[in-house]
């Protein structure tokens, strides 16, 4: 909240805020709209920030961005990722000539009964993501007892302010930066279920120790039918197959496998060996291992 309240954007983050229905994220979402200020904040939807070339004009000056639309969208994300990575948005308006591009200096926050999914299969999103899961449901019987609830924190929200303007710069960048392992394990999970590339990844990979050789990338075959588990590339489409999910093509595969594990400690590049293409130092996990997953 605090990183919100002081326009931090230059720290990059957004947050995922997740859970089923009736868990307390459309109440998180007013308190801190009240804290920050109506005229601070505006909603919108990643559907219409991408298709609407006006929509980011929207965001000029703003303080907080929520979206809430993240379940029903699975398409390019390009917009996010520049309000986030501290790129230049456009400034377009109906029927008047561009203004100049600006900095979004404010912070993202998306809203959804489920993680979000995109097209986009590299680690942008996933570095830049802070995920919160709301997972109580509230009963019927809690909500009639505590009628007045919402109402009895918003008399509260004077002195959190108070307290969250006496926060140091430098203190909330030493939460941001290093977050508390449950909320680390929260966010893995959140990116999993997003990225088929990381989820296969993180369950059907491991490191190569002394002696061990690399599992070849493999070929594209002619579906996932005759997909092999004898390559990288034919077990990942095994692995989208049984869960349902779109894979993506060979030609991006390695690219995408090396990015994410980089991303997260595990270095590895494409390498050309007479056996065929390989990623250094990673091969398709066995029964016989009792490693860890590859990226705890």
């Amino acid at each position: 909240m605090a990183a919100v309240l002081t326009g931090r954007h230059d720290l990059q983050k957004f947050v995922m805020v997740h859970g089923p229905g009736g868990t307390g994220k459309g109440t998180i979402l007013r308190l801190i709209t009240k804290l920050i200020g109506d005229n601070n904040v505006v909603a919108s939807t990643l559907r219409k920030t991408q298709q609407s070339p006006y929509e980011t004009a929207n965001f000029y000056t703003k303080r907080l961005v929520i979206f809430s639309d993240a379940e029903d969208y699975a398409g390019d994300v390009s917009v996010l990722k520049a309000m986030t990575g501290g790129d230049l948005l456009p400034y377009e308006r109906k029927y008047k000539d561009a203004e100049q591009p600006f900095l979004f200096q404010g912070t993202v926050m998306i809203a959804s009964n489920h993680p979000i999914k995109s097209s986009d299969k590299s680690s942008a999103l996933s570095r830049r993501m802070i995920s919160i899961v709301f997972n109580q449901v509230v009963s019927e019987k809690e909500k009639t007892e505590n009628q007045n609830f919402e109402d009895e924190l918003i008399s509260e929200l004077p002195g959190l302010f108070n307290k969250l303007v006496q926060i140091s710069p430098d203190e909330v960048t030493r939460a941001i930066r290093k977050l508390a392992p449950s909320i680390l394990e929260t966010k893995l999970d959140a990116e999993m279920e997003a990225n088929s590339i990381l989820a296969w990844a993180h369950e059907w990979l491991v490191r190569c120790e002394d002696g061990q050789s690399e599992t070849r990338i493999g070929s594209a075959p002619l579906s996932g039918t005759y997909a092999t588990t004898s390559y990288l590339y034919g077990s990942y489409l095994i692995f989208c197959d049984s869960q349902g999910r779109k894979p993506v093509g060979l030609v991006n595969f390695s690219e995408y496998v090396i990015d994410n594990c980089i991303s997260r400690g595990v270095n590895t590049e494409k390498i050309k060996t007479k056996a065929g293409m390989i990623l250094e130092g990673l091969r398709l996990r066995t029964k016989e291992d009792k490693c860890d997953y590859l990226f705890i």
